[in-house]
């Protein structure tokens, strides 16, 4: 209703994702442990016990991803630079240079997109089952972002440990290797 009513507000956001994207580069890892960290505050905490404050620092999955899931509890979605452009093209008269840009750049975390109980992958129930209540999954966009992800895993330091709050361990699997951080 948002862009229909001020299309140019379609524009703004992605310019703003666009920009939160290039700021963030090269952080994902960093900004999801903080958000692991973050997540094991007591509820009843200040905020000031939270290392990140803003909630961007998770769109630097962008670095990785086009499509992330998130499962958690009842709340189960995932965001999508397609699915939306596809619904923003299909709902809205946009004019061809904001389509063009809508194309070109994608907006991806403006809307969620809902997932049904009976599309949770089998490997995200075993999970919740042994207790994890959040599984975020970020299918990698191409090759070259696996390999970056994998080069990003394989160089994590025990050292990075030290500016977490609440982490007390890290563990790293990549195929059969796995590696323990305490």
């Amino acid at each position: 209703n948002i862009y229909e009513k001020d299309p140019n507000q379609l524009l703004e956001d992605i310019n703003a994702e666009k920009e939160i994207q290039q700021d963030y580069a090269g952080r994902f890892l960093w900004e999801l442990l903080q958000n692991a960290d973050d997540a094991h505050v007591n509820v009843s905490s200040d905020r000031k016990e939270y290392i990140g404050e803003k909630g961007l620092g998770f769109k630097s999955v962008l670095e990785i991803t086009e499509e992330p899931y998130i499962y958690s509890g009842k709340f189960n979605f995932y965001f999508s630079k397609k699915a939306t452009r596809d619904l923003l093209i299909e709902r809205l008269n946009l004019n061809d240079s904001l389509k063009e840009e809508l194309i070109r750049n994608g907006l991806t975390f403006r809307i969620p997109h809902e997932i049904k109980d009976e599309e949770i992958p089998e490997f995200v129930k075993k999970l919740h089952n042994k207790g994890y209540s959040t599984v975020i999954v970020l299918p990698f966009k191409d090759d070259r972002a696996k390999d970056r992800a994998i080069k990003v895993l394989q160089e994590i330091k025990p050292y990075q440990l030290l500016f977490m709050q609440n982490l007390t361990e890290i563990i790293v699997k990549i195929g059969e290797e796995e590696k323990k951080f305490y």
